[in-house]
């Protein structure tokens, strides 16, 4: 067997950087539970948003949350009503102050096909809608 290693390793730090950028110090766990609470929140309150990626920056008192996303207007909502009641739920499941910024990615593999899961959800031919 050869010795094999994850090819997203390789890249961290020269290509590609990491999810989430803070430094852990005592209470590394919570931060780690809290970062993944917050990713499965954030999927689960915004299903057909088109997220593609999620990057969680920490400082004393502040959490940034970056959404690179295919649909932008669908997580801003009209006038950005949205994203001040996502800011709130957030805001209530960490105890924290939130800054979001977003992104537009269409060219992700992984949206494409989390369309054609949804259409197969939905039973939709899925080179229908394409």
């Amino acid at each position: 067997m050869g010795q094999k290693t994850n090819p997203i390793g390789n890249r961290l730090g020269i290509i590609k950087g990491w999810d989430s950028n803070w430094f852990g110090g005592k209470d590394f766990a919570e931060k780690v539970v809290e970062d993944e609470r917050i990713r499965v929140y954030l999927q689960a309150r915004v299903q057909k948003g088109g997220i593609a990626k999620m990057i969680i920056e920490r400082t004393l008192k502040r959490i940034t949350v970056t959404i690179h996303t295919s649909r932008p207007g669908i997580i801003i909502g009209k006038g950005g009503t949205e994203v001040d009641r996502i800011k709130e739920e957030l805001k209530k499941l960490t105890g924290k102050e939130r800054k979001h910024g977003y992104h537009n990615t269409e060219f992700r593999a992984c949206l494409p096909a989390a369309a054609d899961v949804r259409c197969l959800g939905i039973k939709i031919r899925p080179l229908a809608i394409i």
